[in-house]
Order: structure tokens, then sequence, then C-alpha cells
């Protein structure tokens, strides 16, 4: 669903004259937890408070900003806390730029991170700067966690059930292990501004493959990989016997390496390195399952001897990504209307509801799952339980209102179909300008609605033509 932007305040965090840079991937200065560097469409969440060093009380300012500078909305929730901790939210809308951006946040501190205190004319304003590489993707799907503004309120409509003839369709999860394939990595910071590897995958004949694409983009390195470094002596190209030294023995590297963004179809790259026990990276240009090794150094002693150093690995690394199977099957069943209106998140997005059931039987406690589906969104300005006239704001033409418009009681069984029209009244103060409606229903505890007919995405204190 397409997202309207909200209004934007710059704070310009990057342009505060501060004394302290923190430049360290994590801040001794902020506490900063659930922090996912990939901001998708939605809202992205994470906690934040200061650590020690941080003056007690003070301000902590947040500002995230896109690839060209821009910045993009963000704001503190209010009345929401875990532990110390406040909860930040950044929405990202189609409208903003894809690329790499910036969370920075500035402080107070009293302390520098070795316990020496900061002078004290430097003690009452903004002194520390922490800036995070993040990076911005309005197409991909929202990951944040889902935290609720509200309880979610379930209405049941049509509670003697029929039974009919109707499609479902079932998705059936899974994990797709692909070891076709060879990756070859390529470790260059500077050049891929990642401390990780460019990835190519080679297919049987050693040749680049097409094989990043919108499906294994969400995939991950997984397994684990053993590494053996032995100096070897050959003479004329053939190993000499009993020559053969040990210079490290076998160290062990657990595996896990998702893939930070794809560059193009043939390359992606990956945020973080593989390390051995021993502190060691992998840097060995090839990653695949099985036995293989490579010379790391060769050494010309003359009369065609040469010594080698040659590295030996034993390796159980696939590569996984998630995937979904959709099955559609004809059934016969009993049909509820089962709505939950209303429900908002601080972080997260909705994308499908579950419901399950149970038998009435006390004594039988497991829920089994019923249905699922996605849900829509309509835009409510007004709800409340008192007649009369309500104001809720100014539309220029009638036929504007009628046509986009709708209002009606929160319980009424046809609710997807309502119009503007009974049980509410829509009234005017003039020929042109619609100020309101008239609330006239004969029980006022029975909750009504104005909101718009189809599903768009409004904001408070934001100005609209619609």
């Amino acid at each position: 669903m397409a997202r309207t932007p909200k209004r934007v305040v710059e704070r310009n965090l990057l342009k505060v004259p501060v004394l302290i840079e923190d430049t360290v991937s994590y801040s001794k200065y902020f506490e900063v937890s659930r922090l996912n560097p990939n901001f998708h469409a939605g809202k992205n969440g994470f906690l934040i408070r200061g650590t020690q060093f941080l003056k007690n009380g003070t301000s902590i300012q947040v500002e995230v900003l896109d690839r060209y500078g821009k910045t993009v909305f963000s704001n503190v929730i209010g009345n929401y806390s875990e532990g110390d901790a406040r909860l930040v939210v950044t929405e990202i809308t189609q409208k903003t730029r894809k690329g790499p951006g910036k969370l920075v946040v500035v402080g107070t501190a009293t302390n520098y991170e070795d316990g020496r205190p900061i002078p004290l004319d430097q003690q009452n304003r903004p002194n520390v700067r922490w800036v995070f590489p993040i990076d911005i993707d309005p197409s991909r799907r929202n990951t944040s966690k889902l935290i609720l503004q509200n309880t979610p309120a379930q209405i049941l409509d049509g509670l003697s059930v029929t039974r009919t003839d109707f499609n479902t369709t079932s998705r059936t999860d899974a994990f797709v292990t692909s070891s076709t394939y060879t990756a070859s990595l390529d470790y260059d910071f500077e050049g891929h501004r990642s401390d990780g590897y460019a990835i190519t995958m080679l297919d049987s004949s050693g040749n680049a493959t097409p094989f990043f694409d919108d499906v294994s983009i969400d995939g991950y390195f997984t397994g684990s990989i053993y590494k053996k470094e032995i100096s070897n002596l050959y003479d004329t190209g053939v190993l000499v016997p009993d020559s053969q030294s040990i210079v490290l023995n076998y160290v062990t590297a657990s595996v896990y390496t998702p893939l930070f963004k794809t560059l193009n179809e043939t390359l992606a790259i990956t945020e973080k390195s593989i390390k051995f026990g021993n502190g060691d990276d992998y840097l060995n240009p090839i990653l695949r399952s099985g036995s293989y090794s490579r010379v790391v150094t060769s050494d010309d002693l003359g009369g065609n001897l040469v010594r080698k150093l040659e590295e030996e690995i034993t390796s159980s690394v696939i590569f996984e990504y998630p995937t979904e199977t959709l099955t559609t099957s004809a059934n016969n069943s009993s049909i509820l209307n089962f709505r939950i209106p209303y429900t908002q998140t601080h972080t997260g997005e909705i994308a499908k509801v579950r419901i399950s059931a149970k038998e009435a039987n006390p004594e039988i406690t497991a829920y089994q799952l019923l249905t699922e589906f996605n849900p829509t969104e309509r835009n409510i300005l007004v709800t409340g339980s008192n007649t009369g006239n309500v104001s809720i704001g100014r539309f220029l033409t009638n036929d504007r209102l009628q046509n986009y418009w709708q209002s009606g009681l929160v319980n009424i069984t046809d609710y997807e179909n309502s119009q503007s029209a009974n049980p509410i009244t829509l009234v005017t103060s003039s020929a042109e300008i619609l100020e309101g409606f008239y609330a006239d229903h004969t029980e006022s505890a029975v909750p009504y609605y104005f909101g718009t007919q189809e599903f768009y995405q409004l904001y408070e204190g934001v100005q609209y033509t619609l």
C-alpha cells in the first residue's frame, strides 16, 4: 500500500559542532538495540538510551538521512519504553530515496569513554555525535518487530453461518539449498564499501552465472569450514618425502553470512567476512562444499626446489534462501465475517493475520489454524458516539465528498459497502464548503466513523486534497 510522507523536520545534526565524533560501530555513548541497518518500506524501529558517559536527563537527538542528505521522517514514540530505552521510528515511503543513508545521533556527555571528565564549558550543550551507515530500500518488505499502538478489537458478523463452496490458497514455506554453484570471493573494503566479500556465483565451467534474483536475494551462506596449513617441499614439481610440516593445525569457522545487497544479477556483497576460531579471515577465493586446497605462498629455493605453504579446506558450506509455494484447492466450509478494525502499529507492518480456533470443550486447550488473510486499511478521520454537529475538516465540493468519503456505524453488518448516508447525515455551512457531518442516530452509545472509501494512507497534521 502506498504511503504519503509525513511532515519532515530538518535537524541538521551533521552540522552541529561537537567535541567527540563517536566513530565505532557499537557506540560508547549511546546504547542502541534492535537496529537493523536495512530500512525497508513502512515503519522501522529501534531502541536507544544513553550510557554511563552521557549526562543524566540529557536530550538525545536522532536524524535519518537518505543518500542525498535529505531528512527522512522519524520520531520518538511517546509513552512507550522498554527499561530506560525509548522507541525511535523511521517511516520509509514510496518516495524515499533508495540507497545508502545515515543514522545520526547527537547527545551531551559528561565523560570521555576512558573516564576523563569533559570540560565543564562543554557539558551544557551537545558535544558527542554518532553516525551509523544504513541502507534504504522502499521496495523491500518490512521486517521490523511488530509493536501495536492499540489492542486489536475483533468484530464477528453473521454468527449464523452457512455452508458454501469456495477456493482457498495455502502457502508452504521452505528453504531451498543450493550446492550446485561455486562462490568466487573477493575481499576489497575500499572498492565495495563492505568489510565482507564481493561474491560471484560460478557454474561448473567456472563462468559467472546470473544467480542473484528476487528469490535468492534474501539468502545466506551457512555451514562450517575446517582449515589446515602445511609447508611442503617440491623437487621439480614432485613432493619430497617426509618434507611436510604442519604450520597451522585445524581451525574451525562457523558460517552464517547473509547477503547485504546485490549489485546486479551476478554480483552481491556481504556485510562481514568469515572468521576462524584463531581470528584469521577466510581469504580463499573459492567457497563451496567439499575438500579443496590452494597455495598461499611459493618460495623458489633454487636447484629446482620450491617451498610452498598450502591451505587445505574441508567445507560443508551451502547457500540457502527462503521460498514459498502457493496451492489453490476447492473446499466446502462455513463462512464467518471476521473484522479487526482500527489496528495500528508503532513499528513494523501487518502483512498477514492468522486466526486460530478451538472447540468449546474446556478440556481441549490446543488451538488449530482456522484461516489467514492479508489485511487492508481504510482511513478513519473521526470516530465517536456523541450526537450533533461534528467538525472534521474542509471539503471543496460535494461530489468529491460523495465519491471518496463515507460514514456509518462501526458495527453495521454491511460495513464494506456503506456510503455517506444514514445513519450519518452530512451537513454544510455554505454551498461550496463542507465542514463536518451531523451524527443523527438513536443509540448514541454505538460508535460511528467517518473515513475514506478507498485505501489511502493519511497522517494527522498534513494537508491533503482528495
